[in-house]
């Protein structure tokens, strides 16, 4: 219970210390944060800590995670890497989010967050069943699987 009390202490804490050092925001039609700008006037954040902004900004509980899936570098100095949003393991679609950096320091951040409400990652019915069901959705005349077996879903 000790443990449980100072883990909450220090997410208010660090949420505090986060949103004192946002300088713009915007929100999606869902109210996440779509856009945000942070003032680096002050101390500015390390991408090293940016799965720390991750969780502060996004409210994310134990399910959610960021996974880094490439980093471009741009003719104006700035990084761009791009973060691949799962849930219990699992990819979540289009939730991609940018962190735009500087010398180390992220000034920036841009994508689409997906707030999932705790569900089951569990199927419902068999890999056979799903594969079927999406044949008869298809209805095509061939796939491609029918020419190279390396195609079959699996």
């Amino acid at each position: 219970m000790k443990r449980i009390f100072t883990f909450l202490i220090l997410i208010v804490f660090a949420s505090a210390s986060f949103a004192q050092k946002i300088e713009k925001q915007t929100l999606d039609r869902n109210g996440h944060p779509s856009f945000v700008k942070f003032d680096t006037k002050d101390k500015s954040f390390s991408k090293t800590q940016t799965n720390a902004v991750f969780s502060s900004i996004f409210s994310m509980t134990k399910n959610d995670e960021y996974k880094s899936l490439r980093s471009e570098k741009d003719q104006i100095g700035y990084t761009h890497e791009r973060f691949q949003q799962y849930y219990k393991g699992i990819k979540v679609e289009h939730g991609i989010y940018i962190v735009h950096s500087r010398e180390d320091a992220i000034e920036s951040l841009s994508g689409e967050f997906k707030k999932i409400k705790d569900i089951s990652i569990v199927p419902s019915i068999s890999e056979k069943e799903a594969i079927d069901k999406a044949v008869a959705f298809v209805n095509a005349d061939k796939y491609m699987w029918e020419f190279d077996n390396s195609y079959y879903p699996s």
